[in-house]
């Protein structure tokens, strides 16, 4: 939460951007109901996985963590295995290829299942 000019607005828990409202939440831009979007929280880089199998998320993922972690993670591991990569999925990492600086850390990976809060489609009649 960030408070400017004496009011508290909430911010995207993935890329740090500025609501409107009192509460933080994951912007449209990192986590949508109808794709999987993948996060860079250190470079702010986005990546629309929603054409891909789950299987080539899991592959891509795995790849990603090991080659930025100095040792890999059975935790991260069973993570990404057990997930099912649906629409709606938002995926986080705390750096990505691009972010070399931040090798030595290791990855911190984080999913999200963003939900449909109802928007409603109203048919017209006759159409």
């Amino acid at each position: 939460m960030k408070k400017i000019k004496g009011k508290h607005f909430g911010e995207c828990v993935l890329c740090h951007v500025v609501g409107q409202g009192e509460k933080d939440f994951i912007c449209e831009q990192c986590g949508h109901p109808e794709k999987i979007i993948l996060t860079c929280r250190s470079c702010g880089s986005h990546m629309d996985l929603t054409d891909q199998r789950a299987e080539a998320i899991r592959r891509f993922l795995r790849t990603v963590v090991i080659e930025l972690s100095s040792e890999g993670s059975e935790d991260v591991e069973e993570l990404i295995y057990r997930q099912e990569f649906l629409p709606g999925t938002a995926i986080s990492i705390s750096s990505c290829i691009s972010c070399p600086e931040e090798k030595e850390t290791g990855v911190d990976l984080k999913i999200y299942s963003i939900r449909n809060h109802g928007f409603n489609v109203r048919k017209e009649e006759g159409a």
